[in-house]
């Protein structure tokens, strides 16, 4: 057995060492909400937007649904849907843009005539064309052409549009976020 003091010695040391300033118990808590923040900030933004505006947006008549990680804003009589991504990605957000048309004045311009201008322009771009998909925006047929960044493998851009439903969409991001601007497409409604 150890005597008195020994032992009294290392309880006292003990409970010494179990005190903390109030500064550590204030700097503790702050340092490891501000971790959790930062490695988790994308989620904690799109569930902000997700609790305050729900799960769409509106443009004019349209109703765009918004995906979970995404959040909307909008600026300039467009709507903009953007993915959040962490804080420590080096990558360019995706981004979504929506817009109403006013095409009465280009009746007369074909659908084709539009297509070819486009794809001329995506090129001048550094876009080279991958393929036109058919779709429906709301009660409306629509087109969108598919390109491929010839500087970035995985960047690409997508147009979208529907002449009789005067609505556009263009996708700036990567190729895995493709199947996501389709589905929002294909929920897109018109009040």
């Amino acid at each position: 057995m150890l005597p008195e003091m020994v032992t009294g010695g290392l309880l006292r040391s003990a409970r010494a060492t179990r005190r903390f300033s109030w500064a550590t118990w204030v700097a503790v808590p702050t340092l490891a909400c501000a971790l959790v923040g930062t490695l988790f900030f994308p989620e904690l933004v799109s569930l902000w937007w997700h609790a305050r505006h729900g799960n769409s947006a509106e443009l004019h008549e349209w109703t765009i649904p918004v995906p979970w990680g995404w959040y909307a804003v909008f600026h300039d009589d467009q709507l903009i849907i953007q993915r959040m991504t962490p804080v420590y990605s080096r990558l360019d957000p995706t981004t979504i843009v929506v817009l109403t048309l006013d095409l009465r004045a280009s009746e007369s311009v074909s659908v084709e005539s539009f297509k070819n201008a486009v794809v001329r322009v995506m090129s001048k771009h550094g876009y080279i064309f991958k393929g036109e998909r058919q779709i429906q925006l709301g009660n409306y047929p629509g087109s969108c052409l598919q390109f491929s960044s010839t500087a970035e493998v995985a960047k690409i851009r997508v147009s979208c549009w529907s002449k009789k439903g005067q609505v556009s969409t263009d996708l700036f991001g990567y190729s895995n976020d493709i199947q996501t601007l389709y589905s929002i497409l294909d929920k897109v409604k018109q009040k």
